[in-house]
């Protein structure tokens, strides 16, 4: 991992200090996430071209229709923007697009950061590759409950990553 925080004192940034805890909660939180996303990313098709999603934001839900037209619902979270041609990664409690009722997620990991010493998870924007942006995402996932994630492109400078809950199936869709 390779992350890169603010720093108060010189303005540039740096690697943040190690962190043990931190490195556990990465371990923790992607072996728990890799192992549950998967039948639900097959469930609802995301391995398969044709399906779409939309989201109510006010009240936090997901709803997706599958290549195949099955429809559900599930909770989300926000948890963040990547930004590829910077490499950087924007927390979600701090981000404008952020409603309250995503951001729980995100408002967790913060406190979590506080809790353990990690500025990597305190730090509003932080320097993070791709592969280092879905581990923060899984990390947030994990502490709120949420079984898996997912990343949306949201034009050509940015990705949105959330995590969302068990779909609940539509009866006439099943």
């Amino acid at each position: 991992m390779s992350f890169l925080v603010p720093c108060a004192d010189c303005g540039g940034s740096h690697e943040p200090a190690p962190n043990d805890a931190f490195d556990d909660l990465v371990r923790t939180a992607c072996t728990a996430l890799d192992e549950s996303f998967v039948p639900l990313y097959r469930d609802l098709g995301l391995d398969q071209p044709g399906g779409r999603w939309n989201s109510v934001d006010q009240r936090g839900e997901l709803h997706w229709t599958t290549h195949d037209g099955r429809s559900a619902t599930s909770a989300f979270q926000f948890i963040g923007t990547w930004a590829p041609a910077s490499e950087t990664f924007k927390w979600g409690w701090d981000h404008p697009y952020a409603t309250p009722a995503t951001r729980a997620a995100a408002d967790m990991t913060r406190q979590e950061g506080a809790h353990i010493g990690s500025e990597v998870m305190t730090c509003n924007l932080i320097g993070a590759s791709e592969p280092d942006t879905w581990h923060l995402t899984k990390i947030a996932a994990w502490l709120s409950g949420l079984p898996a994630t997912y990343r949306a492109k949201v034009n050509d400078k940015a990705w949105w990553y959330i995590a969302f809950d068990h779909p609940r199936w539509n009866e006439e869709t099943t």
